[in-house]
C-alpha cells in the first residue's frame, strides 16, 4: 500500500513541476524571435508522455468507480462516432487530413483523462503527500505571478504577453488565452485556500497577475470574481456594498464617459482597447475579431451530410484544422450537435463535484470564456491545474 501511495505521489508531483518547466522553456524559446515551427514544443512531449502513462494505468487499474466509468464510456462513444462521421466527410468531400483531425480529437480528451487519474491518485495519498502536491501548484502560481509583476516593473521583454505595444505581462505561460484560464483557475483556488486555510498571498498575487495579463477575459474574471469573493466573505453586508459600488460605477461612467475615454487613451493598460473601440464595433472587440471567423462555422455546416450534423466533422486545410477559435462553436464542428451535448455532459459530471459554494460562479466564468475565446474546454496546459482546483474543493481531499 505504501508503495502505491509513493508511486502516485511521485508521478503527480513530477508531472506538475515538469509541465511548468516545459512551459517555461517554451516561453523562453518563443521570446527569442524563433518562429513556432523552428523549436520543439517541449510541453507537448511532456503531456504526451503523461497521457500515455494514464492510458497504461487505465488498462491495468481495476478499481474504476462508476462515475469514472461513465466518463470513459462517454469519451469512447464520441471518439468512435466522430471518427466515423469524419470518415463520411472525407468520402463526400475527398479532402481532409485524418492525422490532424485525430490530433485535435486527442487534445479534447486530455482533461477528462487527467481528471480520472488525478483524483484517483490524490485519493491514494496520505495527507502530507497531498499537501506537497497542492504546494507545488501554489509554487507555480507564485512564480508566474512574480514574473508578471517583475515584467511590469522592469519592462522585461521575456514576460510580455504581446510583441506589440499592447499592455500585458504573462510570466512563464506560452499563450495569452491559456494564461487567462490559468489565472481564472488560480483565482478560485486561491480564494478557496484563503477562506479555508487563511492563506492570503496566493489570492493577492493572483489578482495582481490577472490584472497585469491585460486580456479582456482576465479583466472580466477579476471584475466579476472579486466582488463575488467579497460577498462570500461578508454575506450580511457584502451584497449591499457590492450593489452600491456597481450602481455608483455605472452612474459615474455615464456622467463622465467622454472624460473617462480620453483619460484611458493615455493609460498604457487601457489604450489598446480604447483604440480598438474607435476602429471596430463592440461585438468585434468583445470577441477579439473572432466574429470574422464565424463564416468558417457556416462553411463547415454547408459541407456536412446528416451523420455530420449528429457527430461532427471539422474541415482541415494542410496541416491545420479550420475552426473559429471559439470553443463552443468549435465543439459543434468537431463533435456535431449530439456529440457536443455529450461532451458538455461529461463536463457537467466533473464540475458537479466542485464544492457547491464555488461551482456556479466558476462554471459561468469558465464557459463564458469558452464562448468568447478558444483553447479553454481542451486546454492541455491547464488540464492538471483545473483538476487540482476541483479536487481541492472536494471534501475527501482536504489537507
Amino acid at each position: 500500500m505504501r508503495l502505491f501511495k509513493d508511486f502516485y505521489f511521485t508521478i503527480l508531483f513530477f508531472t506538475i513541476l515538469s509541465f511548468a518547466f516545459a512551459d517555461a522553456v517554451n516561453t523562453i524559446l518563443m521570446s527569442s524571435h524563433v518562429t513556432g515551427a523552428d523549436y520543439p514544443k517541449f510541453s507537448i512531449y511532456f503531456r504526451g508522455l503523461f497521457e500515455i502513462l494514464i492510458l497504461i494505468w487505465l488498462f491495468f487499474y481495476r478499481k474504476i468507480v462508476v462515475k469514472d466509468s461513465q466518463i470513459l464510456a462517454y469519451c469512447c462513444f464520441i471518439i468512435v462516432s466522430s471518427i466515423f462521421s469524419y470518415w463520411i466527410l472525407l468520402l463526400n468531400s475527398g479532402v481532409g487530413n485524418f492525422a490532424v483531425f485525430f490530433s485535435l480529437l486527442n487534445k479534447t480528451m486530455f482533461f477528462f483523462l487527467c481528471f480520472i487519474f488525478v483524483h484517483n491518485a490524490l485519493e491514494k495519498m496520505n495527507l502530507i503527500q497531498r499537501k506537497y502536491i497542492f504546494k507545488a501548484y501554489e509554487l507555480i502560481i507564485y512564480i508566474n505571478s512574480f514574473c508578471a509583476i517583475l515584467g511590469f516593473i522592469a519592462n522585461v521583454p521575456l514576460f510580455k504577453a504581446y510583441s506589440t505595444v499592447r499592455f500585458g505581462y504573462i510570466g512563464f505561460i506560452p499563450a495569452q488565452n491559456e494564461a487567462s484560464l490559468f489565472w481564472l483557475i488560480a483565482l478560485f483556488y486561491s480564494f478557496y485556500i484563503y477562506k479555508e486555510e487563511k492563506k492570503k498571498l496566493p489570492l493577492v498575487f493572483s489578482v495582481i497577475a490577472c490584472l497585469l495579463l491585460g486580456t479582456k477575459a482576465a479583466w472580466i474574471c477579476v471584475l466579476v470574481s472579486v466582488p463575488w469573493f467579497f460577498y462570500k466573505l461578508y454575506p450580511n453586508t457584502g451584497k449591499k456594498i457590492v450593489a452600491f459600488l456597481l450602481l455608483a460605477t455605472m452612474v459615474f461612467v455615464c456622467v463622465y464617459y467622454e472624460k473617462i475615454s480620453e483619460y484611458l487613451k493615455s493609460v498604457e493598460m487601457f489604450s489598446y482597447f480604447v483604440w480598438r473601440l474607435d476602429k471596430m464595433d463592440a461585438v468585434s472587440i468583445f470577441l477579439s475579431g473572432r466574429d470574422g471567423f464565424i463564416y468558417r462555422f457556416i462553411e463547415t455546416l454547408d459541407s456536412w451530410s446528416w451523420p455530420n450534423y449528429l457527430f461532427g466533422g471539422v474541415l482541415t486545410e494542410g496541416n491545420s484544422h479550420i475552426t473559429t477559435e471559439m470553443d463552443l462553436l468549435d465543439l459543434i464542428m468537431i463533435f456535431g450537435f449530439v456529440g457536443a451535448v455529450i461532451f458538455l455532459l461529461i463536463y457537467k459530471q466533473i464540475f458537479s463535484q466542485i464544492h457547491r459554494s464555488y461551482k456556479t460562479m466558476f462554471s459561468v466564468l469558465f464557459f463564458s470564456m469558452a464562448f468568447i475565446g478558444g483553447h479553454v474546454l481542451w486546454s492541455a496546459l491547464n488540464a492538471v491545474y483545473l483538476c487540482l482546483f476541483i479536487c481541492k474543493t472536494m471534501k475527501i481531499y482536504k489537507t
